[in-house]
């Protein structure tokens, strides 16, 4: 389901393609490429809601086999959530979290396809992550982070 979202250049370009799903998309992936490979190529999101606004805001996010839950209110600007869980990482969910520039890039990703499945996991990230490059790069590369929770 896609409900007023996508819109953009290329907003959801091959997005849950590939073996990948993305359950709904409701008022969400706004801005080129905001979007653009999320989930493709095996990779799971749950329902993006009232999120991924930005240039590249979720560009990629669980792309190859990552899985992030639902991300709610969450990943507002410019690659915020880039890369977020690529690579067989995993994030439970985003909530009302990652709102400023590449405050969430690269969170829980393994380093390439080459290193899929690292282990790389996040419970969850709750209201957090609001500055710039807050999270960047946090439990990445077989890191696990139990919560980002009000930080």
């Amino acid at each position: 389901e896609v409900y007023k979202s996508c819109l953009g250049e290329k907003a959801c370009y091959y997005a849950a393609e590939e073996g990948g799903n993305i359950t709904a998309i409701q008022n969400s992936c706004l801005g080129d490429s905001a979007c653009m490979y999320a989930a493709e190529v095996g990779g799971i999101i749950g329902v993006i809601q009232n999120s991924c606004r930005g240039y590249g805001a979720c560009l990629s996010a669980a792309y190859y086999s990552g899985i992030i839950g639902n991300i709610s209110s969450s990943c507002h600007g410019n690659s915020t959530c880039y890369y977020a869980a690529a690579y067989g990482g995993s994030i439970g969910g985003i909530l009302d979290s990652c709102l400023e520039e590449s405050a969430c890039a690269r969170a829980a990703a393994c380093y390439d396809d080459n290193d899929a499945n690292c282990g790389s996991k996040i419970v969850e990230i709750l209201n957090s992550c609001e500055g710039e490059q807050a999270c960047y790069y946090a439990a990445y590369d077989g890191g696990y982070i139990g919560g980002i929770r009000n930080a």
